[in-house]
């Protein structure tokens, strides 16, 4: 955390925890809650899980929507709001002087100073089978989901064209996790790598269609491409808009 004179700010996230040093910092978090009916696993170093036994009404923010922003707009909030604030500020101070981060700030480590709570829910068995059989990505805890409802879950790969080359698409989804975009140059990687082999394998007939769907902070957008028909064709072939450019429009629409 980024603690300044007026706020405090979420800056950052360690990323670099050894197993043993997670399971140091646990310990210490579930012998100071055990009383209150809190339990913390790690199934990977860096992601953290805590377990009670009640469903809390709670609503909490992504670490994405809240880095670098001031910490109280995106707090626990709901009628179990307060009870998981108060718990945070006691997070924070088992943190703060654990040995565990005295050996990381003297190596110039960054240190573990914070919990940031967020998601949750009752787990239950899927329902349904999704439709969507298979899914390429390298976000935990869509990983963790994606298996969770029965689906085939698979590393991403560089680029889009390992997987138009593969055994086949069909029903495939694609969680792209990129880093926040601030340049035209980063923008036309996307474009080159991911978007214009999509589209090429449209015009191609080699797919049926994709469903685009951009997210942000404050929502998200939708798309529908799908193989163009005889007009259509036409048409592109007159006017050929890259996802570059239309992307930049957007980035200075909003």
């Amino acid at each position: 955390m980024l603690v300044q004179r007026e706020s405090v700010r979420l800056n950052g996230v360690v990323e670099d925890l050894a197993s043993a040093e997670t399971a140091s910092l646990l310990a210490t978090l579930n012998a100071h809650f055990v009383g209150d009916g809190l339990r913390f696993h790690a199934p990977q170093p860096g992601n953290w899980l805590v377990q009670i036994d009640k469903p809390q009404q709670i609503e909490t923010f992504p670490t994405g929507v809240a880095l670098g922003h001031v910490l109280l707009e995106f707090l626990p909030r709901g009628p179990d709001g307060a009870r998981w604030r108060r718990w945070q500020n006691e997070m924070q101070m088992l943190l703060f002087d654990h040995p565990v981060n005295r050996e990381r700030e003297s190596s110039r480590l960054p240190i573990v100073d914070s919990v940031w709570l967020w998601g949750g829910g009752v787990f239950e068995a899927p329902r349904q089978v999704p439709s969507t059989k298979k899914i390429y990505t390298d976000v935990q805890w869509i990983r963790e989901l994606a298996g969770a409802a029965g689906m085939a879950v698979l590393a991403l790969p560089d680029a889009v064209a390992q997987l138009l080359e593969g055994p086949g698409t069909a029903d495939t989804l694609v969680y792209l996790d990129t880093p926040a975009i601030s340049g035209s140059e980063q923008l036309a990687t996307l474009d080159r790598v991911w978007f214009q082999p999509l589209e090429n394998a449209l015009q191609r007939r080699d797919l049926a269609a994709i469903d685009l769907v951009l997210t942000q902070r404050s929502g998200m957008m939708t798309f529908v491409a799908r193989r163009a028909n005889l007009f259509g064709r036409w048409r592109y072939r007159w006017s050929k808009p890259s996802l570059l450019n239309l992307l930049a429009i957007e980035r200075q629409a909003m």
